[in-house]
């Protein structure tokens, strides 16, 4: 259908949105890491974007802070930075 095609395209692009994070992060420009961050992104794009279709943009937004929420505390317990 026209919205799955819609969020897949936005999922691709929500991910590669986030590709400039990996040099801010210092991490080194290897294919496995961008790999990782493109898929990673697009799966999370794609849960967003069921979201938006199905809810509205908040439940979206609210996602997205909340999936970074998580991963800064994951950070924070894991490594003791955030």
């Amino acid at each position: 259908s026209c919205v799955l095609a819609g969020v897949a395209g936005a999922a691709l692009l929500f991910a590669v949105a986030h590709l400039p994070a990996l040099g801010a992060a210092g991490a080194p420009p290897g294919a496995g890491a961008v790999l990782r961050t493109l898929l990673a992104n697009a799966l999370a794009g794609l849960v967003f974007g069921w979201l938006f279709a199905r809810r509205d943009l908040l439940a979206a937004v609210l996602a997205h802070g909340g999936a970074h929420l998580g991963f800064a505390a994951a950070a924070l317990v894991v490594w003791g930075v955030a």
